[in-house]
């Protein structure tokens, strides 16, 4: 699934929504929560930095800056779009 984010309006749509619902459920699983930025190659796995990422931060939550969905679990990558 593709979201195309052209203006502030599009904070509001329905999948974005349910999104930061279901974020805002979301408890921490330790003290250390580190938050990473996007990266441009997809998926975050094939990406040299985030394959660094996961070295450095072995044993902490990590959590990726996107847009517009704000913070995204790097376990909730696997989650289907079907879902959101």
């Amino acid at each position: 699934m593709k979201v195309i984010c052209s203006s502030d309006e599009s904070l509001y749509r329905p999948e974005v929504v349910r999104w930061r619902q279901r974020m805002a459920m979301m408890e921490p699983l330790g003290d250390v929560v580190v938050a990473l930025p996007c990266s441009m190659k997809k998926p975050y796995s094939n990406s040299q930095s985030h394959q660094k990422f996961r070295r450095a931060t072995k044993g902490y939550q990590e959590v990726i800056v996107t847009s517009p969905f704000g913070i995204c679990p790097r376990v909730g990558k696997h989650i289907p779009n079907s879902i959101l």
